[in-house]
């Protein structure tokens, strides 16, 4: 396995990632649920490294190389002509099985409750790198293992996968490490302004308890492990220690 730090590096050089122009109404799934995607991400790029990809709709399988198969759900997909971001519930062109559009009718739904504009419309104006939002978003909502946003020449598809394989399972220390790595480098590859609210869900979502929760501090505990988060005025992060 490589370091994370390592894996960081080439989940840059395959996904394309820098940083999201950001929609304020999507910003709380977004805070929520991206860094949880973001980790999963890590270890699904390390695997999918360099091989050829090919999604069959009728099976509802992508396939990497001859090495993997992976069940999915088709998020939407991206023009790089128009620049616009499609639906999958709403291209009716594309003839895409009801069993693989459940996560984005889920993403609809969602949006339709809570008014998020960004999950209701059938397309939109949207930047490429925008794209892997819904993804991050999607494997921390759904508890899927990985996405893909996949160049087929005249855009691009987004797609989850699930898969018990895909899935690691870390000792506490481990867990504690990885929180101190994974989440610095979240933080410096997009621009997050709730950056102490990121680290408060993150940390929950790792079953740690909130000892104090100031404008300045963060401290989170489980068992003899301490994450202590310090922040500056603006709310950014000044020092990570655990």
């Amino acid at each position: 396995m490589k370091p994370v730090g390592e894996t960081f590096v080439l989940f840059k050089k395959i996904f394309g990632m820098i940083q999201f122009s950001g929609y304020k109404s999507f910003s709380s799934l977004y805070d929520r649920y991206a860094i949880i995607g973001f980790e999963k991400q890590l270890d699904f790029a390390e695997r999918v490294e360099n091989l050829d990809w090919n999604v069959d709709l009728k099976t509802g399988k992508i396939t990497f190389g001859e090495q993997y198969t992976y069940q999915v759900q088709v998020l939407g997909s991206f023009s790089f002509e128009s620049q616009t971001w499609l639906w999958s519930w709403a291209n009716q062109a594309a003839n895409i099985p009801a069993k693989l559009l459940e996560q984005a009718k889920e993403f609809r739904a969602y949006g339709k409750k809570y008014k998020i504009d960004e999950l209701t419309k059938p397309n939109r104006e949207l930047a490429l790198n925008d794209v892997h939002s819904f993804g991050l978003v999607a494997l921390g909502m759904f508890e899927s293992d990985g996405y893909y946003v996949g160049n087929f020449g005249a855009g691009a598809l987004l797609v989850t996968v699930k898969d018990r394989s895909l899935r690691k399972t870390f000792s506490l220390e481990e867990e504690h490490l990885r929180i101190l790595s994974v989440y610095p480098q979240f933080i410096s590859l997009f621009e997050i302004k709730a950056q102490k609210k990121v680290l408060q869900n993150y940390v929950t979502a790792k079953e740690y308890r909130i000892i104090e929760n100031t404008e300045t501090h963060l401290i989170a505990r489980r068992g003899e492990k301490e994450i202590v988060g310090i922040f500056d005025e603006e709310g950014r992060l000044s020092q990570l220690k655990g």
